[in-house]
């Protein structure tokens, strides 16, 4: 898969379909509504994990994708399990406690159970979702690939790491097709990975690239902030939305010309910024679902993209 295919730039993510602390109680009947507008909608790639809801968003996923399964590219990930003691504990949430672990066998085990989940035969894309310092990243590559040759998985790459450690992932045998990171244009972390993404021909997939909901220009400061995803994040104090809600001004007025929402302005924005750019767009709801479609046909002009530059970026950077 190389970087230029389209069906790999924009990901439906699921994470919060997950429900959870994470993200707050979820309405399952919605979510699989939410599923079925995707495929409806055009989105032929989707993003999951097994910690997304402890193995519920492979699960609803497994209620509407058997059907398209030869249409759809499903990514999920490894390295994170929970009910086994691995290398490191990851965190306690949800009342279980969540282990890192890319030992071989649990690598191996947590990719049979989410076959298992997804009612699926083989992995479109298979992530290691966090690094663990003590476990062998020669180890984890030979497994990946050991997958890769019996046709559990097709392709795979890293999420949440470090340049160090990518490094390697490309000392063995095969190579990895993407590195999904956490991103957005409020706060571009991992600007570091991008690059190295783009020197070695790889995807960089940014995860939150709308920094959870605050860029749509929808949250309202002093509202009630749901799960810890939010909560967790600085930009969602009160002071932090206000800010970004007034420097979003502009960028409405800019969208409403465009005739799309505030979020597929930014999301082509964003897309626009290297060769090597993809994003993981999440929702759990029909009409998200809807708006966020239109980016899967939307193509920033130059002209536009030098006006959110003006209009927004820039002055974001110096006042915040």
């Amino acid at each position: 898969m190389e970087r230029n295919d389209q069906r790999l730039k924009i990901a439906f993510g699921t994470w919060s379909i997950g429900g959870g602390d994470s993200w707050g109680p979820n309405d399952e009947k919605e979510s699989l509504r939410a599923l079925s507008a995707a495929l409806d909608y055009g989105f032929t790639y989707f993003d999951t994990a097994p910690a997304y809801g402890n193995g519920l968003s492979e699960t609803l996923l497994s209620k509407v994708l058997p059907p398209v399964r030869d249409k759809v590219i499903i990514a999920t990930k490894c390295g994170l399990e929970w009910g086994e003691d691995g290398s490191m504990l990851h965190k306690e949430r949800d009342g279980v406690k969540v282990w890192r672990n890319l030992k071989p066998q649990a690598i191996r085990r947590q990719t049979e159970a989410s076959l298992r989940r997804l009612c699926t035969d083989y992995i479109d894309i298979l992530l290691t979702h966090w690094q663990c310092p003590v476990d062998s990243i020669e180890e984890t590559v030979e497994t990946l690939e050991a997958l890769k040759k019996e046709g559990k998985i097709r392709a795979w790459g890293s999420c949440n790491n470090t340049p160090l450690s990518l490094e390697g992932y490309f000392k063995g045998e095969g190579r990895p097709v993407l590195f999904q990171e956490r991103w957005s244009l409020l706060e571009e972390k991992n600007k570091d990975i991008l690059r190295f993404a783009e020197e070695k021909g790889v995807l960089f997939q940014a995860y939150s690239s709308m920094e959870r909901g605050l860029l749509t220009g929808k949250v309202v400061p002093g509202g009630e902030i749901v799960g810890s995803a939010k909560r967790s994040d600085p930009w969602f104090r009160k002071e932090n939305i206000e800010k970004v809600n007034k420097a979003l001004l502009p960028l409405k007025r800019i969208a409403q010309d465009c005739s799309i929402p505030l979020q597929v302005l930014l999301s082509a924005y964003a897309l626009s910024l290297s060769p090597s750019m993809s994003l993981v767009i999440g929702a759990r709801k029909v009409e998200q679902v809807k708006e966020n479609a239109l980016l899967l046909d939307f193509r920033i002009s130059d002209e536009i993209k030098r006006e959110v530059e003006r209009l927004w970026v820039k002055p974001l950077k110096e006042e915040i």
